[in-house]
């Protein structure tokens, strides 16, 4: 046994020491660390044999704490005193629980009941324990034990010595209890000048950490996946379990403020939760659900953090609710669609149905007493950081399904403003990153999966680093380092490996930047990032220079926007407000201007709608009516749809073109039809040769115009948009000009309709883009047949269809014949050989013939039943990346989770979510070939995640294990066949 400051003993030797008789104490070595082995009731077990174990424990004190890990091949649950305390039913992996609360002086049983489901069969398992004196004891299981036949304690026959297999790690078992290891901390690579150091990996019984905060005595908490809390009372030292009420479960936002532990739980009966210690004993006694809200899976609720105003601050993914009594008047309130046209959604049935407001933020008083919406309109944003100067940001997600379609957008930096709007919309309704009543991003950055954000803004850090926004990307196993003023300079990455899948980083007390990695059942590990105290090429130490430096963010002025157009301070009343707001609503600062607005929506609009009516300056008369469309009445649109026409779109500049475009089409959305002579007037007024040529070359301008003239159902938009898609190589602005054409009602002639069918059977074959890239051009090419009615030119397209879809599988990739029935054991002892001599060419055989391409996308090729494997290297290692395609089921996304649904009449339906109404929920039920089923709520008794994946757990049972490795090496590798593997 290691020691750790403190005497550890046998049973038998503690025996000695108290003057107890031997016959009360556990037999155990005195002069060697005591080893678990592996027990059963003979040598050969029989199939479906239930058997028994039990020893006695005789404790001559009280105990701090206890731990017991154990597994059996093939089941086993353990019992203290008759109590459950631990089961099992997967033999590889060791399982463990804190079993203080159940330890006592005196005579404790631990009992265990295991059953074998054929083959060999055993038990193994060890219990440590330390006393309140600091002793520390070990039970391991071995020959001392009892052991009977028979599942029931009172039935067995006799009770014997158990029968010893062997030690932890004979054949055909491996050790279970060897230490799991994160990702190691020399494989990693760090910026020059800074140094990582791995602190701690999650052993089995302390599960996928998402979220971390210090606490202020230098304590750190850890958020469990679907776990609890865990606290390091040293960085350094073991791990403790916090005792808390079962609703503390999945934390995703963890903060230390106002004397109180704050976790923001994601689960459908979820919420913001205080945790106060009031004694100072180190326990929290008091434990409240501070705001509830629904929010639960990878985009449900998320981070919280204080604020400099002495609020928190909250940032929710797009699938959790509004929390119950969240002010009127808070900034972001007029939230509305606005979106013209009728989306696509999303076909693989993602966010399927949800609307508005999209992932937001809320500012909460500590006390619960107020609940502002202060920001909404993004996608997954997942934390939020303050800087210097209290400017808010947060890092939103992309849709990666989406990417090669025109509404897709990359992962981005966003500053929060007061009342910000950021325009995330499901499916196809995204809107365009020109509508100026929405923020764009302050920095993109590409693809990726935003997690955890922190400023370091002092400490150990270099001093080209002070003062900036550190990013945590999970999916591509990277950190960044981003400045926001000014914006617009490329992120540096801090931090990569292979895998690095980062899921929170904050800054220590001791100036490092901490992170932890996690999420989806991964392997976790604690780090520690610093900059090298050595001297530079200069002789100059950098860490006593950092801390001597200003940042560069702490020196700039900021916005100042994040609580309003006048700081938060009252005005004397409304028409101050209005006066003031109406200044910047033509200021060239986009961020300036929506907050200017907002604003003046807040005001009566009886005290500003003339004035917005008779504003002559174009900048602030499109701000001033878009604020009139949005706050107004019905009525007003007659009165905006004039005004709009005085000021005569021909002659506006281009960005202010834009704004006429949007405030059109957010006044038709908001207040109805055009109709009469308004609706001829938009029309003329936007039909070439008006403003030019469609296409004109301005791909937005042309774009938000079509919009509104489809709209309005114009005359001979047909030919103008087959003309603009035929005239642009662009595949993005293609399929926005084919959108468009689906949803144009008016027109069609059947040499049109033949000419998009066409090209929508080219580019869905030649076409490159995210998992729901064939989905949409499906939905639209539905759109367009059933538009077009029943005739003998609908049968004939119909007929076309179906062939290319044939061919498209005929094309596909056969598997081959079965070879073995693999498990993870195995062929994990082979896993270091994925790292050199692989066959990249087998490697691409075996990801086609074992059906990958078919359910998986990669680089930009495949299917879209399945995650995107492209980067899956840098979030998952080479085990957990062999069992999940050897055991799909272990850990399921939600986002690709199937969902079961029970029916009056007994019957079970299982399948994914495609679309969703009040009265009936379509489901997916296969997912190979997209059949679907309509369900009647009303039939529905009950629906509940499937814990059986889509995907098929024998799809590698056709490869050898050389191919299984090559796969194995062409995913760990990007499909890059010059990577050392291939050598």
């Amino acid at each position: 046994m290691t020691r750790l400051g403190s005497p550890e003993l046998s049973f038998a030797s503690l025996a000695l020491a108290l003057g107890l008789p031997l016959a009360s104490a556990l037999p155990a070595q005195d002069t060697a660390p005591s080893q678990p082995r592996w027990i059963w009731t003979r040598a050969r077990a029989g199939a479906d044999e239930v058997c028994r174990f039990r020893r006695v424990l005789d404790l001559p004190e009280p105990v701090r704490r206890a731990k017991l890990r154990m597994t059996c091949d093939n089941e086993f649950e353990a019992r203290l005193d008759g109590v459950s305390v631990l089961k099992g039913d997967q033999w590889q992996r060791g399982y463990a629980t804190d079993v203080t609360e159940r330890l006592h002086r005196g005579k404790v049983t631990l009992s265990v009941r295991a059953e074998n489901q054929g083959g060999p069969a055993g038990l193994i398992g060890r219990l440590d324990i330390e006393l309140r004196s600091g002793t520390r004891l070990v039970v391991v299981t071995d020959a001392s034990w009892e052991a009977a036949p028979g599942g029931v304690e009172e039935a067995a026959a006799s009770w014997q010595p158990a029968h010893d297999l062997g030690p932890a790690d004979t054949a055909p078992w491996k050790d279970p209890f060897v230490p799991k290891v994160a990702t190691p901390a020399a494989s990693l690579h760090t910026k020059s000048g800074y140094s990582v150091e791995l602190i701690r990996s999650a052993q089995d019984d302390e599960g996928s950490w998402i979220s971390m905060t210090f606490g202020p005595s230098g304590e750190l908490y850890l958020g469990v996946e679907r776990g609890g809390i865990l606290r390091l009372r040293d960085p350094r030292a073991s791990l403790e379990a916090l005792i808390l009420p079962p609703e503390v479960r999945n934390p995703h936002g963890l903060a230390f403020a106002f004397d109180a532990l704050w976790a923001n739980v994601n689960d459908k009966k979820g919420g913001l939760f205080r945790l106060r210690d009031a004694d100072s004993d180190g326990e929290f006694e008091d434990v409240q659900k501070l705001v509830a809200w629904n929010g639960s899976g990878e985009h449900g609720s998320h981070a919280v953090v204080p604020g400099p105003d002495g609020n928190l601050w909250v940032v929710n993914g797009n699938m959790t609710s509004l929390p119950a009594g969240v002010a009127a008047d808070s900034p972001h309130r007029l939230y509305a669609e606005d979106v013209l046209l009728e989306r696509y959604e999303d076909p693989n049935g993602h966010a399927v149905g949800v609307r508005v407001p999209g992932s937001h933020v809320l500012r909460i008083r500590p006390d619960g007493t107020r609940i502002d919406l202060w920001a909404a309109g993004m996608r997954n944003a997942f934390d939020l950081a303050f800087d210097g100067n209290g400017d808010l940001y947060t890092f939103d997600s992309d849709m990666e399904w989406d990417v090669g379609l025109p509404w897709y957008r990359p992962i981005r930096v966003c500053r929060i403003v007061w009342g910000a709007e950021f325009g995330w919309r499901s499916g196809s309704a995204k809107w365009p990153v020109e509508s100026f009543d929405s923020l764009p991003g302050l920095i993109d950055l590409g693809r990726g999966s935003p997690t955890g954000i922190t400023f370091w803004r002092q400490g150990l850090v270099r001093p080209e680093d002070r003062g900036a926004l550190v990013l945590a990307d999970w999916a591509f196993g990277r950190i960044l380092a981003a400045r926001t003023h000014p914006a617009g300079e490329p992120a540096a990455p801090l931090v990569s490996g292979k895998p690095l899948n980062v899921t929170d980083v904050v800054v220590g007390p001791d100036g490092a930047l901490w992170f932890v990695t996690g999420g989806r059942g991964t392997q976790s590990g604690l780090y520690r990032l610093a900059a090298d105290t050595r001297p530079d090429a200069r002789g100059t130490d950098v860490q006593a220079t950092a801390a001597g430096l200003p940042s560069p963010a702490d020196q700039s002025a900021g916005t100042g926007l994040l609580l309003g157009p006048f700081g938060g301070r009252r005005l004397a009343n409304d028409a101050e407000a209005i006066d003031l707001a109406w200044v910047d609503l033509g200021d060239a600062d986009r961020e300036r201007r929506q907050v200017a607005r907002v604003a003046l929506e807040r005001a009566p609009v009886e005290l500003w709608r003339a004035r917005a009516l008779s504003e002559s300056e174009p900048a602030r008369a499109m701000a001033a009516l878009l604020a009139l469309a949005r706050a107004g009445v019905d009525a007003d649109l007659g009165s905006i749809l004039d005004r709009l026409d005085q000021l005569a779109y021909a002659d506006l500049p281009r960005a202010r073109r834009l704004e006429w475009l949007r405030v059109a089409s957010v006044a038709m959305a908001r207040r109805g039809d055009a109709t009469g002579e308004r609706r001829q007037r938009l029309v003329e007024t936007l039909t070439p040769p008006a403003g030019g040529p469609l296409p004109s070359g301005d791909f937005a301008l042309d774009r938000e115009r079509a919009t509104v003239l489809v709209a309005l159902d114009a005359d001979g938009l047909v030919p103008a948009l087959l003309a603009a898609l035929a005239g642009t190589p662009s595949q993005v602005e293609q399929i926005a000009w084919a959108q468009l054409l689906c949803r144009t009602r008016v027109g069609w002639s059947e040499a049109d309709a033949t000419r998009f069918f066409e090209w929508t059977l080219d580019v869905r074959a030649r076409g490159e883009g995210g998992n729901s890239f064939g989905g949409y051009l499906d939905a639209m090419l539905d759109t367009l047949l059933e538009r077009l009615g029943s005739s003998e030119l609908v049968a004939r397209l119909q007929a076309a269809r179906a062939a290319a879809v044939e061919a498209r599988a005929e094309r596909a990739a056969k598997p081959g014949p079965f070879v073995r029935a693999w498990t993870t054991e195995e062929l994990v002892d082979a896993l270091p050989a994925v790292a050199a001599g692989r066959s990249f060419a087998g490697g691409q055989r075996a990801f086609a013939t074992s059906q990958c391409v078919t359910c998986h996308r990669f680089l930009d090729k495949g299917g879209a039943i399945g995650p995107d494997l492209t980067g899956v290297s840098r979030r998952l290692d080479r085990r957990t990346l062999l069992e999940s395609i050897l055991e799909p089921s272990k850990v399921i996304s939600d986002q690709y989770q199937l969902v079961t649904f029970t029916l009056r009449d007994g019957r079970v339906r299982t399948g994914r979510v495609r679309a969703e109404t009040d009265e009936e929920v379509e489901i997916v039920v296969d997912v190979e070939d997209g059949s679907i089923t309509r369900l009647r709520k009303a039939d529905v008794t009950d629906r509940s995640p499937s814990p059986v994946s889509a995907m098929p757990p024998g799809l590698v049972f056709t490869l050898t294990r050389e191919q299984i490795l090559d796969l194995l090496a062409y995913l760990e590798n990007d499909g890059d066949k010059d990577a050392d593997a291939f050598k």
